[in-house]
């Protein structure tokens, strides 16, 4: 019988000392049960593996040939010398009634080398254990103990040569070290990965191909595709189509006439008609844009999206029907809810194609708005040609084919998740946000996105909700607003209408066809397309305020030679094919940053809580500087001729001058840095 305890006891023929860590003696009347009176057990504290065994049977013991112990003669008592026992850090030993040992939780022991037990009279036993004890710590503890026993000669130890050991299952606490010993500095281990439940999704994982965060996956190329295709083209078809058709429009509108009244409608008259079918499609706009904050709240950037291709359905319809059914009228309300269906897509669509892309890729994603106008923009013309569909069969379906973009976004964007911003800011929907940025990265390992995404969240929760009065009367507010509706005004008030509507009597005097000036303004298109692709590559390398730079004062120059070049257009044959190449070249500085970089900049320049108020105002801006553009130019250019275009010259110096001073640059930069550059501006020297 082995009792351990971290007390030291004597024992003697006359007296017994017991210590407290020592079990009470507790004897039966049984014969064959004998317990030893004490127990001595001298120790050394080392370390505190704070160990408690549950000791069950299913441990074997042998003595060595050399101790002998009279028992009774079928009772051996085996001890094998080396007996590893694997333990827990944190275990209790129980052992049977007639030995009850208890040791301490916090012992550290080193034992002399040697053990000898000595029994009076009969046994004298000497062993040498060498216990070791196994953890998934790998803890390896060496006890040798020297214990003196001394028991009754007369009775009869009876012990049963198997015990079983039950051990609990492993709990090791994280910074547990066994092999440490006093005085030496701990290196905290992390703690083991635990399952999260399915409200927390697990945010890592490998990174996706090309770096974290960097490149497109194809994944985030549909999404593009779905908001793009399905938006942005829309715009820009609107925007193209209705030039090629004007002359078998007004046609059409005086034969009504005709038919109704009986009376011939004047040109002028039929013109004034077609004129409100093309500018009341700038009110739309108007309206559209000004709705983007409510629409983009209440229904989330993806639900605005699919919802607004209502509007362009209902124009399609009323477009196609319009002439079998002899209202011109009927054209006239297509145009507007199809300008109210474009007025949305211009602040929803950059809204979530900000949202969904990464920092780095931001700018990039954010010009493909432009780009899909531009190629929407080239298709109309095309399709708008007298052998395709621009003749008087076949300008009806020319108007009505706005509607197939609005029935392929809502093919594809019911795929494609909301955005990841809108469900954790807007919506406090974490574990949907991060499923939706997961879907976006095609990779788990998102933490980074979501913890920037989260700042941005708790930042926004510390401002009160932002009001139409607050955009103006905070100043933090109030200068990324003034710089987001100064860029739209550069963008509309570039020339850019004025030089297009110039194009075909520059083309005339070149002495080109019509068919060659035909060409010209597809070529004029096509050139806008590849510097629009160009721009795409250059805006997250050369930045957006160095590309607004570059393009606006190419077009300032551009705009000069213009001017010379209609003003001695009769003097010299090769001063006509100059003309030509300056207006493609101004198309090309247009391009390169005013067309799209004003879209995506507003999403850039304003937290969370700001962005939807802030689109709305800058989109309307847009739509009614477009719609006061084209309603007074004509007039304009009429009365000043040429000279109309010194107009501009002044107008683009100003948005240079001013996109030097106010303007930051927003390439690589988080929300959060943007928004403390304001914060410094509006509370320093700096003010707008």
């Amino acid at each position: 019988m082995v009792a351990t305890g971290n007390g030291v006891t004597g024992a003697g023929t006359d007296e017994k000392k017991t210590s407290d860590s020592e079990a009470p003696k507790k004897q039966e009347k049984e014969a064959p049960k004998v317990v030893s009176d004490t127990t001595k057990t001298e120790t050394k504290p080392v370390s505190k593996p704070e160990i408690k065994t549950e000791v069950k049977p299913e441990a074997k013991t042998e003595v060595k040939p050399e101790a002998k112990t009279e028992v009774k003669p079928e009772a051996k008592t085996e001890v094998k010398p080396e007996a590893k026992t694997e333990v827990k850090p944190e275990t209790k030993t129980e052992a049977k009634p007639e030995a009850k040992t208890e040791v301490k939780p916090e012992t550290k022991t080193e034992v002399k080398p040697e053990t000898k037990t000595e029994a009076k009279p009969e046994a004298k036993t000497e062993a040498k254990p060498e216990t070791k004890t196994e953890t998934k710590t790998e803890t390896k503890t060496e006890p040798i103990t020297e214990t003196k026993s001394e028991g009754k000669p007369e009775e009869k130890v009876e012990e049963k040569p198997v015990t079983k050991i039950e051990i609990k299952p492993l709990e090791v606490k994280p910074d547990f070290q066994p092999d440490a010993k006093e005085g030496d500095t701990l290196t905290k281990v992390p703690p083991f990965p635990e399952k999260t439940p399915d409200s927390k999704l697990d945010v890592t994982g490998p990174p996706a191909p090309g770096g974290a965060f960097e490149g497109l996956n194809a994944r985030l190329t549909f999404a593009i595709l779905a908001c793009g295709l399905g938006s942005a083209f829309q715009h820009g078809y609107n925007l193209g189509v209705i030039n090629a058709p004007q002359k078998l429009i007004e046609t059409w509108i005086q034969d009504l006439s005709q038919n109704r009244t009986g009376t011939e409608m004047s040109d002028a008259r039929a013109t004034l008609v077609f004129s409100w079918i093309v500018s009341i499609y700038c009110v739309g706009g108007m309206i559209g844009g000004s709705l983007t904050g409510y629409f983009s709240q209440r229904f989330g950037r993806k639900g605005g999206l699919l919802i607004n291709n209502v509007f362009a359905i209902i124009a399609a319809i009323l477009f196609g029907f319009c002439k079998l059914g002899d209202s011109w009228e009927m054209a006239l309300i297509g145009r507007f809810v199809i300008g109210i269906n474009n007025g949305l897509n211009a602040g929803l669509a950059p809204m979530y194609l900000s949202e969904i892309a990464p920092t780095s890729l931001r700018g990039a994603i954010g010009t493909v708005y432009q780009l899909v106008v531009t190629i929407s923009i080239l298709v109309a013309q095309i399709l708008g040609l007298e052998n395709v569909l621009g003749n008087d069969m076949g300008w009806p379906i020319l108007l009505a084919l706005t509607g197939i973009p609005a029935l392929f976004q809502l093919a594809t964007l019911p795929i494609c998740p909301e955005s990841p911003k809108f469900l954790l800011i807007n919506k406090e929907e974490r574990s949907a946000a991060q499923r939706a940025l997961i879907w976006l990265r095609n990779t788990k390992n998102v933490s980074e996105e979501m913890e920037e995404m989260s700042n941005e969240a708790e930042a926004g929760k510390l401002v009160p909700k932002i009001s139409l009065r607050e955009m103006f009367v905070n100043p933090t507010l109030r200068i990324p607003l003034v710089i987001s509706m100064m860029m739209m005004l550069a963008q509309q008030l570039s020339g850019i209408n004025a030089v297009i509507f110039f194009s075909n009597s520059i083309y005339e005097s070149a002495g080109l066809s019509k068919s060659e000036a035909l060409n010209a303004t597809i070529a004029m298109g096509t050139m806008n397309v590849i510097m629009t692709v160009i721009s795409l590559v250059l805006v997250e390398k050369a930045g957006r305020k160095t590309l607004m730079l570059i393009g606006l004062s190419g077009m300032l120059v551009d705009t000069l030679l213009l001017t010379l070049c209609l003003l001695f257009k009769d003097k010299a044959p090769w001063i006509g094919y100059l003309s030509i190449a300056l207006v493609i070249l101004f198309v090309v500085m247009f391009a390169t940053g005013p067309g799209s970089i004003p879209w995506f900049l507003v999403t850039e320049l304003f937290a969370q809580n700001a962005r939807p108020t802030a689109s709305s105002i800058a989109v309307a801006i847009n739509w009614t500087a477009a719609f006061f553009v084209g309603l007074g130019f004509l007039p304009i250019a009429k009365a000043l001729g040429p000279y109309v275009f010194l107009i501009f010259v002044g107008l683009l110096g100003l948005f240079i001058l001013f996109t030097i001073k106010k303007v930051p640059e927003t390439k690589g930069k988080s929300i959060d840095e943007i928004t403390a550059l304001f914060k410094q501006q509006a509370y320093g020297a700096d003010r707008v």
